[in-house]
């Protein structure tokens, strides 16, 4: 830069309008064109220190690049893309074997359950069923008629006990005799025959054949 100084701050020249600095006196001139060490020092650490920190920011944009480098050269790396092959075919060979034993399991479920029905519905078991229904009901008529039969023979001997207790025969047994003529009719009455008529007197056991020699009244002494 130019500085214009004159000898008396009231002088001017024409160099004062073409400078690009004037001064009042040379002192201030040479001030002017010397500035203070202390200011310089000063801008030279701040500009050192502005330039540390674009450096070290530089630096870690730098290494933040560096870092996403390698790990995509990892990701994209042949032997990483192989372990991951390896890793997917390992998975879906143990979901083949998984599907392959659970489909096997299936099907044994299938063919047990097939056996099952076959052999619940086969003629042998059928008949077993049929056979064991008719073991049963025949048990139970069995059980039925000795019960009917029972129940008959009670009431039998009930009727028997009350026809007896009515019974011609059981007079006779008493000792009482049934008395008729010749004709079968029963006699009650002495008049109902007469001296020299043949008689047939029925005991309890066996009958007589009579004639009468006499007949009397119960009013006859």
């Amino acid at each position: 830069p130019v500085v214009a100084v004159s000898g008396h701050e009231t002088d001017f020249t024409i160099a004062d309008f073409v400078a690009d600095l004037r001064a009042p006196t040379p002192s201030a001139a040479a001030e002017a064109i010397s500035p203070d060490g202390a200011a310089w020092t000063h801008r030279f650490d701040g500009l050192a220190t502005r330039l540390g920190s674009l450096l070290y920011g530089e630096l870690s944009r730098q290494h933040e690049r560096l870092n996403w480098l390698q790990r995509r050269l990892q990701v994209q790396h042949p032997a990483q893309r192989l372990r991951e092959r390896m890793q997917r075919l390992d998975d879906l060979e143990q979901r083949l074997q998984r599907g392959w034993v659970g489909a096997t399991l299936s099907a044994g479920h299938r063919l047990e359950v097939a056996r099952t029905t076959l052999a619940r519905h086969a003629p042998t078991s059928r008949l077993a069923a049929l056979r064991d229904t008719i073991d049963t009901l025949d048990h139970r008529l069995r059980r039925a008629t000795n019960q009917g039969l029972e129940r008959r023979q009670q009431a039998l001997a009930a009727t028997s006990r009350a026809l007896d207790m009515v019974s011609p025969l059981a007079t006779l047994g008493r000792g009482y005799a049934i008395v008729t003529d010749e004709s079968g009719q029963i006699l009650r009455r002495a008049d109902d025959t007469s001296a020299g008529a043949r008689i047939d007197t029925r005991l309890a056991n066996g009958r007589l054949t009579c004639r009468v020699e006499s007949t009397h009244s119960n009013g006859d002494s």
